[in-house]
């Protein structure tokens, strides 16, 4: 049995708008914290599970889940949407990427415990009484604070992950980029554990620097109705689009490029541009001691890069850039 409960019905038709509890007492909190959940059914049809805020500091997804929570027509649906728009709820309140009750990074907590800490036991709830309902699942994820990510569809591409489907859910959901996930996928993550509970899915990221982008935003929202009427729970005429995608994959650590020493970093490419190999990536430059020259940082390897530090002041091993590579 879980420790976590919740408030509203989960099997029956129509908008149920309700919160989860975190039976954890603290000096806050001495009776639990709670979460948002809601229940959106209507007639027959698959279910969908949509889960944002794993993270507490990305926001687009949870803000697109709202607006599906408040805004879809009950009547167009044929089927049922769990939408979690706050997974971490702690982290969510507190605007961090992880809880500030236990430390927890919800994405590297499955599958759970269910006599835990908070971020364990939210785990082991997702894990266990609500991915099983589930016959597709959407994570949506942005770069937090210190990263931003060019608008991308993950799938995990494992020996064990339903491969097909994942990769049909993310060409539903239309970025232009899907990265395929490989050896570097965390099996804590909530891929992971939809990966364990046999459960079709994607997670995407969409920008970041810890705001509200309008255009990511957007594409949360419209990509979560293109995977509604790719599997049929949103009937509203409306086709899935079809537009070019690239498929692509970090091969290895290599792909991401890391402060070596701490200083001023000065960029010089654009997330989403194409660089080679050798390529001057930027420079980091220590304010501190002016006759120190430059350290230049040069793409290691070609690529596409998706991802980069947004921290003007770097320490070591801070990420700079990230890079992804075309799938043959």
């Amino acid at each position: 049995m879980s420790r976590i409960s919740i408030d509203i019905p989960l099997d029956q038709p129509g908008r149920h708008l309700g919160r989860y509890h975190i039976p954890f007492s603290d000096n806050s909190q001495p009776y639990g914290h709670f979460g948002p959940i809601a229940v959106l059914a209507n007639g027959s049809g698959p279910t969908l599970l949509l889960t944002g805020g794993t993270h507490g500091d990305e926001y687009p997804g949870p803000v697109a889940i709202m607006r599906l929570i408040q805004d879809l027509d009950l009547a167009a649906i044929q089927g049922r949407l769990i939408l979690i728009p706050a997974l971490n709820a702690p982290a969510v309140k507190a605007a961090m990427r992880c809880s500030p009750l236990d430390g927890g990074n919800m994405n590297r907590a499955f599958p759970g415990a269910v006599d835990g800490g908070p971020t364990a036991m939210i785990a082991d709830w997702l894990m266990t009484k609500i991915l099983p309902l589930a016959d597709a699942a959407i994570d949506f994820h942005a770069g937090g604070r210190v990263t931003d990510y060019a608008p991308l569809a993950m799938v995990n591409g494992g020996p064990k992950s339903r491969y097909a489907d994942n990769l049909a859910l993310a060409q539903a959901f239309g970025t232009g980029l899907i990265w395929r996930l490989g050896a570097l996928n965390d099996a804590r993550s909530v891929n992971g554990a939809a990966e364990l509970a046999g459960v079709p899915m994607m997670a995407c990221e969409l920008g970041g620097l810890g705001d509200a982008n309008p255009a990511m935003i957007r594409i949360a929202h419209d990509g979560a109705l293109n995977v509604m009427r790719h599997l049929g729970i949103l009937q509203d005429g409306r086709p899935v689009p079809s537009i070019a995608q690239r498929m692509v994959e970090s091969v290895d650590r290599a792909n991401s490029h890391i402060a070596p020493h701490g200083g001023l970093f000065d960029p010089l490419v654009e997330i989403g541009a194409d660089v080679q190999a050798g390529d001057l990536a930027g420079w980091v430059r220590d304010p501190f001691e002016l006759a120190r020259a430059p350290t230049e940082i040069r793409f290691a390897r070609s690529g596409h890069l998706a991802i980069r530090g947004t921290r003007g002041l770097v320490s070591a091993g801070d990420l700079l850039f990230g890079l992804v590579t075309d799938i043959a």
